[in-house]
């Protein structure tokens, strides 16, 4: 959960192909799933390669790579994040 009166909501996309971040898990974050104001949850997590199996994208590339941009494109929105793995 966000803590009270923390406007900020946070979203780590992560890859399980991350060189820098090894492992990969230590980019996670603890304790801040949410609601938004619709009732639906949001992930504060999101494990590319989960949605996306094939999607080979590096900690670099996490910056460019369309699949990604997708998700953060919803995080922005308070959305559930759906990655679109065919985005470019």
């Amino acid at each position: 959960m966000a803590r009270a009166g923390d406007p900020i909501d946070y979203t780590s996309f992560l890859t399980t192909n991350d060189l820098f971040v090894n492992p990969y898990s230590f980019g996670v974050m603890a304790n801040c799933d949410r609601t938004n104001a619709a009732g639906q949850p949001l992930k504060c997590n999101v494990l590319v390669q989960d949605q996306c199996s094939g999607n080979l994208v590096d900690h670099i590339g996490l910056a460019s790579n369309g699949v990604v941009y997708s998700g953060i494109r919803q995080a922005l929105e308070h959305k559930p994040v759906r990655l679109d793995c065919t985005a470019l």
